[in-house]
């Protein structure tokens, strides 16, 4: 007697579906890039790290593309997925920028947003490393704290082939005087083409920075300042000097005390472009 169709039936084999080019792959990969919507990308990219090996580098390398790091935990994280990149090999550190100095050849831009450098010798020690960072084209100093002028002048002619240049609210630990730069360290930055700083944390020093740059090549300034006397004269000394070659300027300045609540409703600026 005829067993029933299917009781001893051999299951079929599996028959997966035709794969994507690996190329395809990487294009698709390479369309979660951190901008906009980083924060949806991001698991996505995670996910597609996930699906195979071919998928994993790809993912690696665009996750990557954009490291935020917030605590040390993270830090640690991170780093121990870099240490599995043969390129990236190296001693473990113990702090984010110590750990991360040497080991990022094709980063761009270095953001520090509300950092302290000093009280603490790690803290200094991650400062004087900075200068493993000399590839770096873009640097953003955001309300950071810096042990004084002198060493952040210092660091910051030891990147060479910096490009733009932003420093925003900082802060010195001690006097703002400093010594004359060394010979070596005079205009060092020769490929400075912005430069945004607030006048606040330069006065009486901005001269100083200026002298870092090679002015002639500079298309971009963005000034921020508090209105006074001093420093509207202190202004425009410095647009007198570098507007020659200026393609746009900028000069935001607020009217009331930047510390005060509503600091913002007192911002104003004012818009110069040059015709090319």
């Amino acid at each position: 007697m005829a067993a029933p169709v299917g009781a001893n039936a051999a299951l079929p084999m599996n028959n997966p579906q035709p794969r994507l080019p690996p190329e395809i792959c990487e294009r698709i990969i390479d369309q979660f890039y951190p901008h906009r919507s980083w924060r949806v990308d991001r698991q996505t990219v995670l996910n597609c790290a996930l699906v195979c090996r071919g998928w994993y580098a790809q993912s690696r390398m665009v996750f990557y593309k954009e490291t935020f790091l917030h605590s040390r935990k993270e830090a640690v994280a991170c780093m121990r997925s870099l240490m599995r990149i043969p390129l990236l090999a190296g001693p473990e550190l113990a702090s984010i920028i110590v750990m991360l100095a040497g080991k990022l050849p094709n980063l761009e831009t270095l953001y520090f947003e509300r950092v302290s450098f000093e009280h603490c010798s790690m803290r200094h020690l991650a400062f004087w490393s900075l200068h493993e960072f000399s590839h770096i084209t873009i640097l953003v100093l955001h309300t950071v704290t810096l042990p004084s002028a002198s060493p952040f002048f210092q660091v910051v002619c030891s990147f060479p082939h910096l490009q733009e240049l932003y420093c925003w609210d900082l802060h010195w630990s001690k006097s703002r005087s400093i010594a004359p730069l060394p010979a070596h360290h005079r205009m060092p930055l020769t490929k400075v083409t912005r430069l945004g700083y607030d006048m606040s944390c330069f006065e009486g020093i901005g001269h100083t920075l200026l002298g870092l740059l090679d002015q002639a090549i500079l298309k971009e300034l963005t000034l921020h300042l508090c209105v006074y006397a001093a420093t509207l004269a202190s202004t425009q000394d410095i647009l007198s000097i570098v507007s020659r070659r200026l393609e746009k300027a900028q000069v935001a300045f607020w009217t009331g005390k930047k510390e005060s609540a509503d600091a913002n409703l007192h911002w104003q600026s004012l818009l110069f472009l040059k015709q090319t």
